[in-house]
This record gives C-alpha cells, sequence and structure tokens, in this order.
C-alpha cells in the first residue's frame, strides 16, 4: 500500500531535513512542501500571507497528483499546524487508497532558538503561537 507521511514540527525543528534523509531512505519516495510553492526559481522564499487559500489550493492539487500518479511514498513536510490542513490531507489519503502516517518532531528547543535555526526568518511570537497551537491539539 503507497503511503504518506505528514511530518508536524515548528519551524527551524529539523522538518525537511528529515524529510530529505527519509526520501533517500525509501524507494520512489517524493518529497512536497509548501515552501517550495512560495519559492521562486532563483531560490527567494517570500510567503505572501495574502496568497495563503491560493498556496494550500495549489500544494493539495499537487498531492492529489502524486497519488494519482501512484507515487508510492509521498512526504509532506510543512508544519502542518493546522487541524483542518491535516484532516484534509488524511481525507485525501483515504478517498485514494494510501496509509497515512503523522510524524511529529518535537526537539527541546526554545521558541528563540528555533527562530534563530528557521531558514524563513519566523518570528519568535509566531513560532510562540504556533507551539500553542500544537499543545492544544495534544500534539506537543
Amino acid at each position: 500500500m503507497n503511503t504518506l507521511i505528514l511530518i508536524v514540527g515548528l519551524p527551524g525543528v529539523g522538518k525537511t531535513t528529515t524529510a530529505k534523509v527519509l526520501c533517500k531512505g525509501i524507494y520512489g519516495a517524493v518529497r512536497l512542501s509548501m515552501d517550495d510553492l512560495a519559492t521562486s526559481t532563483d531560490g527567494v522564499y517570500t510567503y505572501d500571507t495574502t496568497q495563503t487559500d491560493e498556496i494550500i489550493k495549489k500544494f493539495n492539487d499537487l498531492v492529489e497528483a502524486q497519488m494519482n500518479a501512484g507515487t508510492p511514498c509521498i512526504i509532506i513536510d510543512n508544519t502542518n499546524t493546522s487541524l483542518t490542513g491535516r484532516i484534509t490531507l488524511l481525507e485525501m489519503a483515504r478517498q485514494k487508497h494510501y496509509h497515512a502516517r503523522i510524524k511529529v518532531i518535537n526537539l527541546d528547543f526554545s521558541d528563540e532558538a528555533l527562530a534563530k535555526r528557521s531558514t524563513h526568518a519566523v518570528p519568535v511570537e509566531t513560532i510562540a503561537r504556533m507551539r500553542q497551537k500544537l499543545i492544544e491539539q495534544g500534539l506537543m
């Protein structure tokens, strides 16, 4: 059975690094990230919050296309703090007969340390809000 792996974690915790390592070790695995949709061809990350709904739609279409193509393992390394977003992806996996796994990366870093590690200059306050959201969802 094909597999969908959702990696959940705060900015700077190592989701992309983990996903890339997994992809190398799993035959036919593909890594997908919304960050890639917000990165220009010259490698500049420019996330525009006014475009969130459009980016989410494009991303979900991309995931569905990979599932329709029968990709054996899809690894998603978004922050995935949105319960609704995770449910959408899990429901898609169920409909496409993909086995779904959620992997939470929860290393013992302070919000300040994560802000420094984040490749997208996510403010400490935003990380703190994301952390609280994941705590409320029982994921941390």
